[in-house]
């Protein structure tokens, strides 16, 4: 079995993207864009697509009229061989962040506004 025959777009930088919903999408927007940096590929009053600043991927979020389905079944992971700044940094823009290890890699851990949980990983420090 072959893949679908896509041509991806040329027009606008996006390959794929996964969405969620979110009830306080103001709320969800400035934590992103706060909190994390990410740039906005795509932004309307209840829709949005980011990526970070290299376009290495992309995810979106949409408000939600209802309450905030359950997020904690998913979790957004981002990972760095610079921990110590990436978390010293966090901690600066997001207090009550968690300091989390697993097997040989420190994480940092906190959730945004809508509940989906937040990680950012440490190279494998072996």
């Amino acid at each position: 079995m072959s893949y679908l025959p896509l041509k991806y777009w040329t027009d606008f930088d996006l390959k794929c993207t996964l969405e969620y919903p979110v009830s306080d999408f103001a709320a969800e927007l400035r934590w992103m864009k706060e909190v994390v940096g990410f740039t906005l590929l795509s932004e309307s009053e209840d829709y949005a697509i980011v990526t970070d600043a290299g376009h290495h991927f992309t995810f979106s979020f949409k408000q939600y009229d209802g309450p905030q389905p359950d997020l904690s079944a998913m979790n957004l992971q981002l990972f760095t061989d610079d921990f110590d700044a990436v978390f010293a940094e966090l901690q600066r823009r997001c207090p009550g962040v968690e300091l989390r290890w697993q097997a040989k890699q420190r994480i940092a851990y906190t959730r945004t506004p809508a509940g989906l949980p937040f990680e950012i990983w440490s190279g494998w420090e072996g």
